[in-house]
């Protein structure tokens, strides 16, 4: 078997050192555009929901009793409507809610949503525990640090408080953004990692 001239083994090292580097390189890049980006959604998510919970009218909020049968009444359809509205601000929002505390600590109850599949029925419970951002929402507008999943499928969700004049809390206002979308965003990060390498090559 003929050996490898010099030229050659020196052009397979250069490659492979390339290759090695590049890797090493573009994975940090990704890993830290991720967490950049992820910082941006959280942000986003934030100002989107303290903007909203600010619509929101903390009186008509406690004029809804956390109870199925308030959804017959005008005040819940009112209050539906108007997260309804809140919703089409940007495509990228699968649902605004809003919940009120109960009288045991970590659950909390749901008032009205958005949206119009899946409607949560007006007084369901919802352990926050799993949720520690949600805790935060009641003195300042927040979010989830990491994608969470609950029975209606996986979220990176913002919360903020809907404030009376008073400074008391009337309820929580939620926004959801589905995992698919957080996915969606890292997929096209990936692929642009990868055509890099590529063109490298």
């Amino acid at each position: 078997m003929k050996s490898l001239t010099f030229k050659t083994r020196i052009a397979i090292i250069f490659f492979l050192t390339y290759a090695v580097l590049s890797v090493y390189l573009i994975g940090v890049f990704y890993l830290k555009s991720i967490s950049v980006q992820k910082e941006q959604l959280r942000t986003r998510l934030m100002q989107l929901s303290a903007l909203e919970a600010n619509s929101i009218s903390p009186g008509l909020v406690d004029s809804i009793k956390p109870d199925p049968e308030s959804m017959n009444t005008p005040a819940y359809r009112e209050l539906v409507k108007e997260l309804q509205s809140l919703k089409m601000v940007s495509p990228d929002i699968e649902d605004v809610y809003v919940l009120v505390q109960t009288d045991k600590p970590g659950i909390m109850k749901f008032v009205a949503n958005a949206d119009t599949e899946e409607i949560v029925e007006c007084g369901e419970k919802f352990d926050i525990t799993p949720y520690p951002e949600l805790f935060k929402a009641f003195e300042v507008p927040s979010a989830d640090k990491e994608i969470n999943q609950d029975k209606w499928g996986w979220w990176l969700s913002g919360y903020a408080p809907i404030k009376q004049k008073t400074g008391s809390v009337s309820g929580i206002l939620g926004i959801d953004i589905s995992a698919q979308t957080v996915g969606i965003m890292q997929s096209i990060l990936k692929r642009n990692a990868l055509y890099v390498f590529m063109i490298g090559i």
